[in-house]
């Protein structure tokens, strides 16, 4: 029987290509989304409250795993993978599917506020796993609480202006 990987190489790629989406998303997010080609596109709202409370739920499991003894390498993985291949492409989609047109400029823009947010907080949660040990010291644990609690109110806001709708959020903006 070969002896398992090592956690560096369990969670290299992993983590490699979570960052590098993520990097992606945040480039992505400088210019306008492109105009849609498809003719009838999929609903931009729907899908940002089905990848934003995919993403809470994997966020929940990272930070759980991260912070529960053992130190699980192939299960962060998987979790990590997830992320990459589920939430991810799905919150890229809604960023190109937000066209101002169909949306309003305002929705758009606090999409691009909300993504943004959420990338950075993944990039903090992502610089939280250790790729060959347990979480040592309290000051480790409060940062991954930290980050995952940023990432979680991103999605639970994601999944707000998503029930809230263009109407819903032109008006929380001019209540402002």
């Amino acid at each position: 029987m070969p002896p398992p990987p090592s956690s560096h190489k369990t969670l290299s790629i992993p983590l490699s290509n979570l960052t590098t989406l993520l990097q992606t998303l945040q480039a992505a997010l400088s210019h306008p989304p492109p105009k849609p080609t498809t003719p009838d596109p999929p609903n931009a709202l729907s899908l940002l409250h089905d990848s934003s409370s995919l993403l809470h739920a994997q966020t929940t499991k990272l930070s759980l795993l991260l912070l529960t003894p053992p130190f699980t390498p192939t299960a962060i993985a998987s979790i990590l993978n997830s992320i990459s291949s589920s939430c991810l492409p799905g919150l890229m989609s809604v960023w190109e599917l937000c066209d101002a047109r169909r949306y309003s400029s305002t929705l758009q823009e606090e999409i691009r506020a909300l993504l943004r947010d959420m990338v950075t907080g993944m990039l903090g949660l992502a610089g939280m796993v250790s790729r060959d040990e347990n979480v040592k010291g309290e000051g480790k644990r409060e940062e991954i609480l930290q980050a995952t609690a940023q990432v979680w109110q991103v999605c639970e806001r994601m999944n707000k202006v998503a029930g809230m709708g263009i109407t819903g959020v032109a008006v929380e903006k001019a209540n402002a």
